[in-house]
Protein backbone atom coordinates (compact mmCIF):
# COMPACT_ATOMS: atom_id res chain seq x y z
CA UNK A 1 0.00 0.00 0.00
CA UNK A 2 2.80 2.38 0.89
CA UNK A 3 4.62 1.64 -2.39
CA UNK A 4 1.43 2.21 -4.40
CA UNK A 5 0.81 5.54 -2.65
CA UNK A 6 4.42 6.65 -3.19
CA UNK A 7 4.34 5.87 -6.90
CA UNK A 8 1.01 7.67 -7.32
CA UNK A 9 2.35 10.77 -5.60
CA UNK A 10 5.42 10.78 -7.80
CA UNK A 11 3.34 10.38 -10.95
CA UNK A 12 1.12 13.31 -9.96
CA UNK A 13 4.21 15.42 -9.25
CA UNK A 14 5.59 14.62 -12.68
CA UNK A 15 2.32 15.53 -14.41
CA UNK A 16 2.45 18.90 -12.68
CA UNK A 17 6.08 19.26 -13.76
CA UNK A 18 5.14 18.62 -17.38
CA UNK A 19 2.36 21.19 -17.21
CA UNK A 20 4.74 23.84 -15.86
CA UNK A 21 7.41 23.38 -18.54
CA UNK A 22 6.83 26.23 -21.00
CA UNK A 23 8.64 27.74 -23.92
CA UNK A 24 10.55 24.67 -25.02
CA UNK A 25 11.33 25.71 -28.58
CA UNK A 26 7.74 26.74 -29.20
CA UNK A 27 6.43 23.27 -28.36
CA UNK A 28 3.53 22.67 -26.04
CA UNK A 29 4.19 20.77 -22.80
CA UNK A 30 2.38 17.72 -24.20
CA UNK A 31 4.76 17.53 -27.16
CA UNK A 32 7.82 17.31 -24.93
CA UNK A 33 8.22 14.01 -23.14
CA UNK A 34 9.68 14.25 -19.63
CA UNK A 35 10.34 11.26 -17.37
CA UNK A 36 7.35 11.05 -15.07
CA UNK A 37 9.14 9.68 -12.03
CA UNK A 38 11.14 12.10 -9.93
CA UNK A 39 14.70 11.08 -9.16
CA UNK A 40 15.39 11.19 -5.44
CA UNK A 41 19.05 10.26 -5.15
CA UNK A 42 21.75 12.84 -5.90
CA UNK A 43 23.75 9.99 -7.42
CA UNK A 44 21.22 9.83 -10.28
CA UNK A 45 20.98 13.61 -10.82
CA UNK A 46 22.84 15.45 -13.52
CA UNK A 47 24.97 18.21 -12.06
CA UNK A 48 24.63 21.32 -14.20
CA UNK A 49 26.91 24.35 -13.96
CA UNK A 50 24.83 27.35 -14.99
CA UNK A 51 26.43 30.69 -15.78
CA UNK A 52 24.48 33.59 -14.32
CA UNK A 53 23.16 34.78 -17.71
CA UNK A 54 22.18 31.26 -18.79
CA UNK A 55 19.51 30.72 -16.14
CA UNK A 56 16.00 29.85 -17.37
CA UNK A 57 12.88 29.29 -15.31
CA UNK A 58 12.50 25.78 -16.73
CA UNK A 59 15.68 24.80 -14.88
CA UNK A 60 13.99 25.24 -11.51
CA UNK A 61 11.25 22.81 -12.60
CA UNK A 62 13.81 20.22 -13.64
CA UNK A 63 15.69 20.72 -10.38
CA UNK A 64 12.57 20.36 -8.21
CA UNK A 65 11.68 17.16 -10.05
CA UNK A 66 15.05 15.75 -8.99
CA UNK A 67 16.51 15.36 -12.47
CA UNK A 68 19.26 17.98 -12.17
CA UNK A 69 21.24 19.86 -9.55
CA UNK A 70 22.20 23.41 -10.53
CA UNK A 71 25.50 24.86 -9.31
CA UNK A 72 27.34 28.13 -9.85
CA UNK A 73 30.19 30.20 -8.43
CA UNK A 74 29.77 34.01 -8.25
CA UNK A 75 32.95 35.28 -9.87
CA UNK A 76 31.06 38.09 -11.63
CA UNK A 77 27.78 38.27 -9.77
CA UNK A 78 25.22 36.39 -7.73
CA UNK A 79 22.17 34.58 -9.04
CA UNK A 80 19.82 34.18 -6.08
CA UNK A 81 17.90 31.46 -7.90
CA UNK A 82 20.93 29.17 -7.85
CA UNK A 83 21.37 28.05 -4.26
CA UNK A 84 24.26 25.60 -4.56
CA UNK A 85 27.81 26.87 -4.99
CA UNK A 86 30.24 25.03 -7.19
CA UNK A 87 33.81 24.28 -6.16
CA UNK A 88 35.73 27.40 -7.16
CA UNK A 89 38.68 27.72 -9.47
CA UNK A 90 41.22 30.42 -8.68
CA UNK A 91 39.70 33.28 -6.66
CA UNK A 92 41.43 36.66 -6.80
CA UNK A 93 40.75 40.13 -5.44
CA UNK A 94 38.89 41.08 -8.64
CA UNK A 95 36.20 38.53 -7.76
CA UNK A 96 34.20 41.27 -6.07
CA UNK A 97 31.10 39.15 -5.43
CA UNK A 98 33.02 36.64 -3.30
CA UNK A 99 32.72 37.96 0.26
CA UNK A 100 34.46 37.18 3.54
CA UNK A 101 31.52 35.09 4.74
CA UNK A 102 32.18 32.54 2.00
CA UNK A 103 32.59 29.18 3.73
CA UNK A 104 34.66 27.61 0.94
CA UNK A 105 38.02 26.40 2.31
CA UNK A 106 40.92 28.54 1.09
CA UNK A 107 42.67 25.41 -0.16
CA UNK A 108 39.89 24.81 -2.69
CA UNK A 109 40.20 28.29 -4.22
CA UNK A 110 42.80 27.26 -6.75
CA UNK A 111 42.89 26.34 -10.41
CA UNK A 112 42.91 22.78 -11.67
CA UNK A 113 45.54 21.59 -14.12
CA UNK A 114 42.96 22.14 -16.90
CA UNK A 115 42.80 25.93 -16.59
CA UNK A 116 45.78 26.70 -18.89
CA UNK A 117 44.28 24.45 -21.57
CA UNK A 118 40.85 26.06 -21.15
CA UNK A 119 42.44 29.47 -21.69
CA UNK A 120 44.22 28.21 -24.79
CA UNK A 121 40.86 27.16 -26.26
CA UNK A 122 38.70 30.17 -25.41
CA UNK A 123 41.41 32.84 -25.34
CA UNK A 124 43.52 34.30 -22.56
CA UNK A 125 41.35 37.43 -22.44
CA UNK A 126 38.36 35.38 -21.23
CA UNK A 127 39.67 34.76 -17.71
CA UNK A 128 36.31 34.69 -15.93
CA UNK A 129 34.79 32.38 -18.53
CA UNK A 130 37.73 30.04 -17.99
CA UNK A 131 37.19 30.09 -14.24
CA UNK A 132 33.54 29.11 -14.67
CA UNK A 133 34.52 26.20 -16.89
CA UNK A 134 37.26 25.14 -14.48
CA UNK A 135 34.77 25.27 -11.59
CA UNK A 136 32.43 22.99 -13.54
CA UNK A 137 35.30 20.55 -14.07
CA UNK A 138 36.39 20.64 -10.42
CA UNK A 139 32.79 20.16 -9.26
CA UNK A 140 32.33 17.05 -11.39
CA UNK A 141 29.56 18.59 -13.48
CA UNK A 142 27.88 16.70 -16.31
CA UNK A 143 26.80 19.81 -18.21
CA UNK A 144 27.75 23.45 -18.63
CA UNK A 145 25.06 25.98 -19.62
CA UNK A 146 26.28 29.26 -21.08
CA UNK A 147 24.84 32.35 -22.78
CA UNK A 148 28.17 32.88 -24.59
CA UNK A 149 28.13 31.59 -28.15
CA UNK A 150 31.25 33.32 -29.44
CA UNK A 151 33.78 32.24 -26.83
CA UNK A 152 32.32 29.08 -25.29
CA UNK A 153 29.57 27.17 -27.10
CA UNK A 154 31.24 27.64 -30.49
CA UNK A 155 34.23 25.81 -29.02
CA UNK A 156 32.17 23.11 -27.32
CA UNK A 157 33.79 20.18 -29.11
CA UNK A 158 37.28 20.94 -27.80
CA UNK A 159 36.01 21.89 -24.34
CA UNK A 160 33.98 18.70 -24.03
CA UNK A 161 36.98 16.54 -24.90
CA UNK A 162 39.15 18.36 -22.38
CA UNK A 163 36.70 18.55 -19.47
CA UNK A 164 34.57 15.40 -20.06
CA UNK A 165 31.30 17.31 -19.74
CA UNK A 166 28.68 18.55 -22.21
CA UNK A 167 28.53 22.24 -23.18
CA UNK A 168 25.18 23.75 -24.20
CA UNK A 169 24.14 27.25 -25.20
CA UNK A 170 21.15 28.13 -23.02
CA UNK A 171 19.08 29.32 -26.00
CA UNK A 172 20.39 27.74 -29.19
CA UNK A 173 21.01 24.28 -27.65
CA UNK A 174 18.16 24.21 -25.15
CA UNK A 175 16.31 21.35 -26.84
CA UNK A 176 19.52 19.32 -26.98
CA UNK A 177 20.06 19.94 -23.28
CA UNK A 178 16.53 18.78 -22.40
CA UNK A 179 16.97 15.65 -24.55
CA UNK A 180 20.28 14.91 -22.83
CA UNK A 181 18.67 15.21 -19.39
CA UNK A 182 15.91 12.83 -20.46
CA UNK A 183 18.33 10.31 -21.92
CA UNK A 184 20.49 10.26 -18.82
CA UNK A 185 17.46 10.02 -16.53
CA UNK A 186 15.96 6.96 -18.21
CA UNK A 187 18.28 4.27 -16.73
CA UNK A 188 17.52 5.49 -13.22
CA UNK A 189 13.79 5.46 -13.94
CA UNK A 190 13.91 1.88 -15.23
CA UNK A 191 15.56 0.81 -11.99
CA UNK A 192 12.38 1.81 -10.13
CA UNK A 193 10.61 -1.36 -11.26
CA UNK A 194 7.41 -2.17 -13.15
CA UNK A 195 5.88 1.28 -12.67
CA UNK A 196 8.64 2.85 -14.79
CA UNK A 197 7.23 1.14 -17.83
CA UNK A 198 3.89 2.92 -17.64
CA UNK A 199 2.80 5.90 -19.65
CA UNK A 200 1.02 9.09 -18.76
CA UNK A 201 -2.52 9.40 -19.97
Amino acid sequence: MQLWFRLCCRRVAAVLTQERIKGLGGQSPNSVSFPYLALESKETMLKVYCERGAYRQELSVLERSGQIEIVHYPYEGQNKKIRTRATPSVVTMDSTYVTFDDTTPIGEMSASDKLPEILSIIGAANEFDARHLDSAYKSGCDCFLTPDKKDISSKSENLEKLLTLRVFHATHNWQEFVAYVQERAQPALKAEGPASGGSMA
